[in-house]
């Protein structure tokens, strides 16, 4: 994984106490959290108590300010599926998940397509909702609409 800003390796950092987004889903109450592996930037451009979780998630106490593009380590699952999610809903809310991506373009990788095949990714989406829509249609609707014979 490496740093969204600096783009330098991220190292292996002390290990801390954090929740992960399935204990909090699971359990959110719960107080006690496994040591679990953190990785720093050996900058520190993102603060000196910021930190990624294993996933490539920040994890951080609040006083820096961080840019919206930063939130996930480059290379990391969790900034992959970040892009993988706003690219399959662009059909859904073009808007929304255009600006979205655009937040998370960094300069100089290539990891979330040109902006110009955006509009694509949409029309692919719609066409393979369309399409689910008949494979997992009702049957027995068509049964009954196509044996009525009209009464002229």
């Amino acid at each position: 994984m490496r740093c969204p800003k600096c783009k330098t390796e991220l190292i292996k950092g002390k290990r801390k106490r954090y929740e992960t987004l399935e204990e909090h889903v699971l359990d959110p109450n719960k107080s006690n959290y496994p040591l679990r592996p953190t990785f720093v930037c050996p900058n520190n451009c993102l603060g000196k108590d910021s930190y990624f979780d294993f996933d490539g998630s920040l994890c951080s106490d609040g006083k820096n300010i961080i840019p919206s593009n930063c939130f996930s380590a480059l290379d990391s699952m969790d900034r992959k599926n970040n892009i993988k999610v706003d690219l399959t809903r662009l059909s859904t809310n073009f808007l929304y998940h255009a600006r979205s991506l655009s937040l998370l373009i960094i300069d100089g990788e290539k990891d979330i397509p040109p902006k110009w095949k955006w509009p694509f990714y949409a029309l692919r989406g719609k066409i393979l909702n369309i399409c689910y829509k008949w494979k997992h249609r009702n049957k027995k609707d068509d049964k009954l609409f196509f044996s009525k014979t009209p009464n002229f």
